[in-house]
């Protein structure tokens, strides 16, 4: 799967899509969207194709689908939590009431109060 391109952030199953199938409250229905939604996964889809090249259960197939799709949510997160990492907030800004109530602790325990921009230029 390295190297390999996938839709990030789009569902294999819209809203709707999904609401339908759970109506029928039919084990085959629920299996034959989730087939025909991992069609447009090439990776999903390459899970099927295996699955029934090797006989593999509905089970085991849905198992492996799981651990994908939860290895690309983990990577998905950590992506953006590095983005976040290295992205420089802009800074924040408060009117005088706002900023007289807010107080914050530094690591020695010593409390501090957050300052406008006009204290800040004083």
């Amino acid at each position: 799967m390295n190297g390999m391109a996938w839709p990030a952030s789009k569902p294999l199953l819209t809203d709707d899509e999904f609401s339908k199938v759970l109506q029928e409250d039919n084990d085959a229905s629920i299996w034959l969207a989730l087939v025909g939604a991992a069609l447009n996964d090439p990776i999903l889809n390459r899970i099927f194709a295996l699955a029934r090249a090797k006989g593999w259960s509905r089970f085991r197939t849905v198992m492996v689908c799981s651990y994908v799709m939860a290895q690309r949510h983990e990577r998905m997160i950590q992506r953006e939590m590095d983005r976040l990492n290295t992205t420089l907030p802009p800074p924040m800004q408060f009117c005088v009431k706002c900023s007289e109530d807010l107080f914050t602790s530094d690591d020695g325990g010593k409390t501090v109060r957050f300052k406008t921009s006009e204290e800040q230029k004083a």
